[in-house]
């Protein structure tokens, strides 16, 4: 909410004119040779004053950038496992070269010869890493906070229990076994089910073709498609047409036989 003011001076005859411009968004903000803002993140950008004067090229200053220093941010709080020893790894964002990171432990900072802890810092610019590192085991009950602090305030974060990854395994693991366990459970009630089915089907079609069979075993009267007539006594449609003939010899013969005798009696 405070206001801010950017001063621009140039040298010409007749006197320049002023013009700033956004560097980031390109737009024009200002025409007079001061440029007042008020601080906020939509005014956090980089400002560039263009004079003008007649004769001359445009001429472009340097820019000139709002930034609002808030308080920091601790971006990563994890506990690391090393070939090297067990370690709290605090990440933290914060413009500030004033920016300091402390350790707590349970509440109250840790001091390093008595507490039997190693601190490391390091810094990259605006990022602004910790490791606390741990020279012997550590009980699992104790709560170890970062803290960072820069000239607008401090913020403090508690870290995860130590061995915390441990115990979450053994929180699934049990998980990860039930559910192995219903998986093969039901693999196995599936492939019953399919055995008993095809099971099923096989005696179905066990009992069509013992129904076929018995059928085939008895006599019949019935159109013979290859030799173009009937069958009788249980032949069959593959009996030769010799056969067929000489069935219808012998009853033509003895039709002939009956009306004989018909005739005689008569």
């Amino acid at each position: 909410g405070d206001t801010v003011t950017f001063h621009c001076s140039g040298v010409g005859n007749p006197p320049p004119a002023y013009v700033w411009i956004s560097s980031s968004t390109k737009e024009v903000v200002g025409f007079t040779q001061n440029l007042t803002v008020t601080a906020s993140p939509g005014t956090e950008l980089d400002y560039v004053c263009r004079v003008f004067s007649d004769g001359f090229k445009p001429a472009d200053s340097r820019p000139a950038s709002l930034r609002i220093l808030s308080r920091p941010d601790i971006l990563t709080l994890s506990y690391k496992e090393t070939p090297k020893g067990n370690l709290i790894h605090c990440s933290v964002k914060s413009d500030s070269k004033e920016t300091k990171i402390v350790w707590l432990r349970e509440g109250n900072p840790i001091n390093v010869g008595e507490d039997n802890h190693e601190i490391i810092f390091t810094n990259d610019g605006t990022f602004h890493h910790s490791y606390l590192v741990f020279k012997s085991n550590q009980s699992e009950k104790v709560k170890y906070s970062c803290s960072a602090s820069n000239e607008a305030g401090n913020v403090i974060q508690d870290a995860p229990l130590i061995f915390s990854d441990r115990h979450i395994i053994y929180i699934l693991l049990p998980i990860l076994v039930a559910i192995i366990l219903v998986t093969t459970l039901v693999s196995i009630v599936v492939v019953i089910v399919k055995r008993m089915q095809q099971a099923s089907v096989e005696k179905m079609e066990q009992a069509k073709k013992l129904q076929s069979a018995g059928l085939e075993g008895q006599p019949c009267l019935g159109f013979n498609n290859t030799n173009h007539g009937f069958v009788v006594g249980g032949l069959t449609p593959n009996v030769s047409w010799h056969n067929f003939n000489t069935i219808s010899t012998v009853m033509a013969q003895a039709s002939a036989q009956s009306n004989l005798a018909t005739s005689s009696q008569k």
